[in-house]
């Protein structure tokens, strides 16, 4: 059985991108959301609550923007032909991690950039995870990705540009 190679250090280059990735924001979607994050604004959950607080349909929560436009970073290795790294720090148990197959790759920086476009329910939001760039110092490694999202309107609704740590060459 032949082993994909691993998207380290030497092969993660600037421009590598995922496939577009497609979610469908459905009520229950939203409903789940919610009450695993425990947000109880009825605005996300109720037509009738977001139209009496003056929006015509129903919103997402901020966060859930991260739910559905993710990181794609396994979608940016396999383009590539590859498969993430699997930590090998004892450092590693209990931190954020991409939560994608069996790799640890810790989070460092996040930065998030709304449009101005509002989710709502039955919104399709398309979203593509671009390497933006690499950087070292003194403390480690770092690859910074680009996560931009789209409706299906073609209105970007996020941009996002989240860096992690990354196992050194």
């Amino acid at each position: 059985m032949l082993r994909q190679p691993v998207y380290d250090w030497e092969l993660a280059e600037t421009g590598d991108a995922s496939p577009p990735y497609v979610v469908r924001v459905t009520p229950e979607f939203i409903a789940e959301f919610c009450r695993v994050a425990r947000y109880e604004n009825p605005v996300y959950t109720s037509q009738a609550a977001a139209r009496e607080s003056g929006l015509p349909t129903g919103v997402v929560p901020p966060a859930m923007v991260l739910a559905l436009a993710p990181a794609n970073l396994s979608a940016v290795a396999a383009a590539k032909g590859c498969v993430l790294p699997v930590s090998t720090s004892p450092y590693a148990i209990g931190t954020t991690t991409t939560g994608i197959g069996d790799s640890v790759i810790e989070t460092f920086k996040l930065s998030i950039n709304f449009h101005g476009a509002m989710i709502s329910p039955e919104d399709e939001v398309t979203s593509v995870t671009t390497t933006q760039g690499k950087s070292q110092d003194q403390n480690g490694c770092y690859i910074t990705f680009q996560v931009s999202a789209h409706n299906q309107r073609g209105e970007t609704v996020v941009d996002y540009i989240q860096t992690f740590s990354w196992p050194e060459p």
